[in-house]
């Protein structure tokens, strides 16, 4: 496997880990928030407190991200070949050491 083809699955891997972490730390989010709904209440904040109530956050939760979602837009980063490929000369460096230190 070249070193293009491991930093693409690099990459690819890094993605899902942070969107199985985000995903992961928004469920515990809203678990946590509907926990606390069932919870007694110490003091009410007067008319405001309809806004808190788990049904409501949930859809504006959902409105937040789909929003996001919808006004996504990429970084202008384009990196050149060389760039890209900067750990390639060192990735061969250290395999060439690996090799002189099996001998």
């Amino acid at each position: 496997m070249d070193f293009e083809s491991i930093l693409t699955v690099c990459e690819i891997w890094a993605g899902r880990l942070g969107a199985s972490l985000g995903i992961g730390t928004l469920a515990m989010a809203i678990w946590g928030m509907v926990h606390a709904t069932r919870q007694p209440a110490a003091r009410e904040a007067g008319p405001g407190i309809r806004y808190l109530r788990w049904p409501v956050l949930l859809a504006a939760t959902v409105l937040f991200l789909g929003a996001g979602a919808a006004m996504w837009r990429p970084l202008p980063l384009q990196l050149s070949r060389k760039h890209r490929h900067s750990g390639d000369a060192q990735h061969r460096a250290e395999a060439i050491g690996n090799e002189g230190a099996g001998r």
